[in-house]
């Protein structure tokens, strides 16, 4: 009897191909489970921080939705039922999707329980290579698409690659991937206003050594067209334009312009693990250990382009475990992972600082040393299970609630 025989609520399938120019996105599998209602259209790529498949089953909400690679947990602590990771489809080995028979260390999962097992290396090299690109000239018009204008400008450069292998055959092994993004995509033409050259120039003049007038000068607009006059003076001054009382502004200078802007902001990304195996004891024993990282960064565009900013996210995670097999039906596992949250840490850097410039110890409140503790969600697990030995058998427990 194989194990989905035996478990008619557990759907397991393997990571397959996808076409050539598709979004990497391995969860679009998990619509494809028992009893999973949803689907994950528009939910972002595998450099999305915060991923929200939108998918739920047993009649639960997304948020009863857990997520786990290796028995790491990968579900978020701010937006329950989303995931922190979605890792680069070529390393992923297999992925399961339960809907029920919910084990007792997966009680944070009510709704789907994903668990994705990672590559590992092997007695023969293997590898892979993935390059994908996608620009507006590889989109088809539809009936709604203006001929004359087409898409908006974007562009998306995704590379990928994976390496596997023996370091010490039939002992040790490794396997290692990263992808990489490079993209710009298309604001869209957005109107806004802005003031005037010749309002500035006025204020130039008659407000030389303020700061709404060192702002203007400074920070002027940029890459703005379709402009056209919003408002004159007369229209916010009414008949005291032109007089002292207004600093003699001309009553038909332009003050407010309108105009269109259409930015491409970059979106950039790196992701990479690193995974090794070491195998004892004729193979009864097994030490695993793996590294995961993320970083993300978007540009948000501003009309005064030194008034842009960035959004930068960098997530990583490391575990090691320990599998030691007394019989083909006993097994016994010690595990530990580290998943800090990286937004936990700036504010504890700026505790930190303002600690240590106030002369104060940060240690001395144990509130603030418990959430020290809790940002890098330090969890141990310990087992012993009855059953056949699998590749990776998921479990944690938390020390702290």
């Amino acid at each position: 009897m194989t194990r989905r025989d035996a478990h008619p609520s557990q759907h397991r399938r393997r990571k397959t191909p996808e076409p050539a120019g598709a979004e990497q996105q391995h969860h679009q599998l998990d619509e494809l489970g028992p009893g999973v209602v949803g689907n994950n259209s528009d939910q972002g790529d595998n450099f999305t921080n915060e991923y929200f498949p939108e998918m739920s089953a047993n009649g639960r909400s997304w948020a009863g939705n857990q997520f786990n690679i290796d028995g790491l947990t990968a579900t978020s602590n701010v937006t329950t039922g989303t995931l922190n990771w979605a890792p680069n489809p070529d390393s992923v080995e297999e992925l399961t999707v339960e809907t029920n028979t919910f084990k007792v260390d997966q009680g944070f999962g009510s709704s789907m329980v994903v668990n994705m097992v990672t590559k590992s290396g092997s007695n023969k090299f293997h590898g892979s290579g993935k390059y994908l690109f996608n620009d507006q000239h590889m989109w088809a018009l539809t009936h709604f698409t203006d001929p004359t204008v087409g898409y908006a400008p974007f562009k998306k450069h995704d590379v990928s690659g994976t390496l596997g292998g023996p370091i010490i055959k039939d002992k040790t092994f490794f396997f290692a991937s990263v992808e990489t993004l490079r993209s710009l995509s298309s604001s869209g033409k957005q109107g806004t206003t802005f003031e005037s050259p010749q309002f500035v120039a006025w204020a130039q003049q008659n407000f030389p050594g303020s700061i709404g007038t060192s702002v203007l000068s400074n920070y002027p607009v940029v890459g703005l067209n379709n402009i056209s006059v919003n408002s004159l003076a007369s229209d916010y001054f009414g008949s005291s334009c032109g007089t002292p009382a207004t600093y003699n502004i001309p009553c038909d200078m332009p003050v407010i312009m309108n105009g269109a802007y259409d930015q491409s902001p970059y979106r950039n990304g790196l992701q990479y693990s690193f995974r090794g195996d070491q195998y004892a004891n004729g193979g009864k024993d097994r030490i695993y250990g793996s590294y995961l990282n993320m970083d993300e960064g978007d540009l948000n565009p501003a009309i005064r382009k030194s008034f842009s900013s960035v959004n930068s996210t960098t997530s990583w995670a490391a575990q090691a475990s320990w599998t030691h097999t007394f019989s083909p039906t006993m097994v016994n596992e010690l595990g530990f992972f580290c998943r800090p949250c990286i937004r936990l840490e700036h504010s504890l850097r700026a505790i930190l600082r303002s600690q240590h410039n106030g002369g104060g110890s940060w240690f001395d409140d144990r509130s603030r040393l418990v959430r020290f503790v809790r940002a890098t969600q330090l969890q141990l697990a310990r087992r012993s299970e009855l059953g056949a030995r699998r590749a990776f058998v998921p479990h944690r427990r938390r020390i702290f609630p």
